[in-house]
């Protein structure tokens, strides 16, 4: 499902960069277009990980913070026999943890200091389950080729360069707003939160820990609000306060009572024989 998704966005951004181009100057467009579609994906896919890494401000874990979660990230991977990712800091008080790659092997976890101080052991463990399972999902290459485009139209939308009010500045944004919406759209993930919830359940064992976890990031965001670009949302465990409220109405709808109760729920049958 994931190949045909960016096979169908591809042809349309093909499309849309082609048949202008062939319209202004015939065959010789159509090359054009089909080199500069080709170039669009391979600049946006180089180094992308990278990408999203440095857009997010993360650091690297300090060395005790390392040494206490290394093992629990080795034996959930080893059970579903996966790379173990990297561990990365997002130094923000809130209480969070991202998950984003190409693959569990190239995947980076990060956890707030926020996750690290507050988040007791157990929680701690069932929120790297969670990621882990991110990581590992099909659609994991997916999220990271939609946070890619999304950060490209995105720069466009808000512009840091022109006035608001310029007229170059309104015709970019009427130019992108289509092509931001139709990569929502297209290469939105057919996998819900609370399905990776349920996953994540059956590899870490703690259903409980895991709904405790949720309830405490729900009360540190209002506590303490983190922003972070719209293209970086899909990567987050809860869902933060974004930048850019246009596209609030594109994003999956991830309350926190539901999942909490599917979790809960799920507690009877993990504990059962």
């Amino acid at each position: 499902m994931a190949a045909i998704k960016l096979l169908t966005y591809a042809l349309c951004l093909a499309a849309g960069i082609i048949f202008p181009l062939f319209a202004l100057a015939g065959s010789p467009g159509i090359v054009a277009g089909a080199v500069l579609s080709l170039s669009l994906w391979i600049g946006l896919g180089w180094h992308a990980t990278r990408r999203v890494e440095n857009r997010l401000h993360l650091l690297k874990l300090p060395f005790n913070d390392h040494q206490r979660l290394e093992g629990t990230v080795l034996e959930l991977s080893r059970r579903i026999h996966a790379e173990s990712p990297q561990l990365r800091l997002l130094p923000a008080k809130t209480i969070n943890v991202i998950a984003f790659g190409w693959n569990a092997k190239d995947g980076i976890i990060a956890l707030s200091q926020g996750a690290l101080d507050n988040l007791k052991d157990d929680e701690l463990a069932a929120s790297l389950g969670w990621a882990i399972t991110s990581l590992n999902h099909p659609e994991t290459a997916l999220n990271l080729w939609s946070s890619q485009f999304i950060h490209l139209w995105e720069r466009i939308l808000v512009p840091q360069s022109l006035k608001k009010s310029s007229a170059l500045t309104w015709l970019l944004r009427l130019l992108a707003f289509p092509w931001f919406t139709l990569t929502f759209l297209i290469l939105k993930p057919s996998m819900t939160t609370e399905a990776i919830d349920a996953r994540s359940i059956k590899l870490s064992r703690l259903p409980l820990a895991l709904a405790e976890a949720l309830k405490a990031m729900e009360v540190s965001a209002s506590r303490n609000p983190l922003t972070a670009p719209i293209s970086t949302e899909r990567f987050f465990m809860h869902p933060p306060l974004n930048q850019q409220s246009v596209s609030h109405w594109l994003l999956e709808n991830r309350r926190l009572v539901p999942r909490v109760q599917m979790i809960q729920k799920s507690f009877f049958s993990v504990v059962s024989p």
